[in-house]
């Protein structure tokens, strides 16, 4: 019984290290075909990479013999070095604004260049070709354009607020007459031709009435008043004026 139970274990552990190691052998395996194909075709990626380097070659060659004369203009003030290295003794300064023409590109750093009557290096980073100055200049007007653009509507803008202010204030104004024309109309119907005008111009007399007071001078600032047997008396005071009213009519008067 006990011998049995071995075998049957022995096979078990068997079968499970024969699963295992045929799952391995197949990773291997794909790992073993990858490398292949990728062996298969490293000729060709190398030939490609070479023929990419050919390219980039030719076409920088060919840039730098493009380049040859062409204007380069300065936008800083920098100097025209006698050695490629671009340090130590110089020919001369060259100035902002100036152009020097391109004899050889050295590298991405230094161009050798002909300035005047001197033939020495230059940094790359302190020139402009032509091409470069042209949408420099092109984008400076557009800059410039969009500018005074934005200043015409902006001059625009505040015109029109101003008109819009111009008209706001006459249509105040011609309110303000119409009132005015209104309150002349309904004072003269209401006190007659005479007593009208002299209410408008806010004069005080005697024998006017409290309506009429109100009317020329407006709500007084303080009332003192009396009352007797001989009837109401009052003191109306505004800020210029005292103006005494009996019963409701102006007696007399104080400026």
């Amino acid at each position: 019984m006990i011998n049995t139970r071995l075998y049957i274990g022995l096979v078990f552990m068997i079968l499970i290290s024969n699963s295992s190691y045929g799952q391995e052998e197949i990773y291997k395996e794909k790992i073993d075909s990858i490398q292949n194909l990728i062996d298969s075709h490293k000729s060709s990626i190398d030939l490609l990479v070479a023929k990419k380097d050919e390219v980039a070659a030719n076409l920088n060659a060919y840039m730098i013999e493009k380049a040859k004369g062409d204007v380069l203009i300065c936008t800083i003030g920098t100097r025209v070095y006698r050695e490629s290295n671009c340090i130590g003794d110089y020919y001369c300064s060259i100035n902002n604004g100036d152009r020097a023409i391109v004899i050889e590109i050295v590298n991405e750093r230094i161009v050798h260049v002909k300035f005047r009557d001197h033939q020495g290096y230059v940094l790359r980073a302190g020139f402009i070709t032509i091409d470069e100055y042209i949408e420099k200049e092109v984008n400076k007007a557009k800059i410039q354009e969009l500018k005074r653009e934005q200043e015409k509507q902006a001059l625009e803008a505040r015109k029109k607020r101003e008109e819009e202010k111009a008209i706001a204030e006459a249509k105040r104004r011609e309110k303000q007459r119409q009132a005015l024309e209104q309150r002349k109309k309904d004072i003269v119907a209401k006190y007659g031709l005479i007593n009208g005008e002299k209410v408008l111009d806010g004069y005080v007399w005697i024998g006017m009435t409290k309506e009429m007071l109100i009317d020329s001078k407006g709500n007084p600032d303080d009332i003192n008043r009396s009352v007797g047997s001989w009837g109401v008396h009052e003191q109306w005071v505004y800020h210029s004026i005292y103006v005494y009213l009996e019963d409701g009519v102006v007696t007399s008067y104080q400026d």
